[in-house]
């Protein structure tokens, strides 16, 4: 059975939680407070999910607003430095992540464009890419997020069979 996205209200009252696996400091307490309407939303799953976020990134990344832990189908590989997901309605395996809104107005989404190496004006040219894809958060409502996508070969890259982003010692 698919759930259809859901709309205004219903999905501002998922975003009550403001941490991530105990990492408050990094969320805004007063980001979007208030809103009554979910705008455009992005879905991490690897380097920029607060406990990860690389220092140069942490002030983007605090201006946004979390509504909660999500996955999507399709397989996480690990490409050295960084993961890539490669996205699949039809596989079984799960990326998981957290689903944080974008201020409204707000050029946050060109400044992850620009540390994800996105150019809208040659995708193809992009190690990832940037694109709508349908999230399925914890709660089990759907809400479509941009997702960046690994837009390279992950043929011979190791797969991370769990589907989550995880540091040695963690």
């Amino acid at each position: 059975m698919t759930r259809k996205p859901s709309v205004g209200k219903q999905q501002c009252a998922i975003g009550v939680r403001r941490t991530y696996h105990g990492k408050p400091d990094l969320i805004e307490e007063n980001a979007l407070a208030g809103s009554g309407q979910i705008g455009d939303c992005v879905f991490f799953y690897g380097t920029l999910l607060p406990q990860h976020t690389p220092p140069a990134m942490r002030r983007v990344v605090a201006r946004l607003r979390l509504l909660g832990e999500g996955s999507v189908r399709g397989r996480l590989y690990d490409l050295g430095n960084y993961l890539g997901a490669v996205l699949d309605d039809a596989w079984d395996k799960r990326v998981y992540g957290a689903v944080f809104q974008l201020p409204d107005r707000s050029t946050i989404l060109d400044e992850l464009d620009r540390y994800e190496g996105y150019d809208a004006a040659s995708p193809r040219l992009c190690l990832f890419v940037r694109r709508r894809h349908p999230v399925e958060l914890s709660e089990g409502d759907i809400i479509e997020c941009w997702v960046y996508e690994y837009n390279g070969e992950p043929a011979g890259m190791p797969v991370i069979s769990s589907g989550r982003y995880g540091k040695a010692g963690e």
